[in-house]
């Protein structure tokens, strides 16, 4: 078997005090009606979005959920998605 790569969309992923996934923010992007932010955890980099009144500073913990409905598991050498 291949390495396998996690693909999830940003709006599936949500701060919560009980988060299975801890991370560190590295960036905070303001787009006006939300934010995307980066935030690096053990699995790598995810991006979140957040409400644009919820500033993260950078260096800030955070304990994240995902959606497990939404994950999806791809191949990494062929990008195909895995069942």
């Amino acid at each position: 078997p291949g390495s396998i790569m996690l693909g999830i969309r940003p709006e599936y992923i949500h701060p919560h005090p009980d988060g299975e996934l801890d991370g560190i923010v590295a960036v905070d992007e303001y787009f006006g009606a939300y934010r995307n932010i980066h935030v690096d955890t053990r699995i790598g980099r995810l991006v979140m979005r957040d409400q644009a009144q919820h500033r993260h500073e950078v260096g800030q913990s955070l304990k994240l959920k995902l959606d497990g409905a939404h994950i999806r598991l791809f191949d990494v050498n062929t990008g195909d998605h895995c069942s």
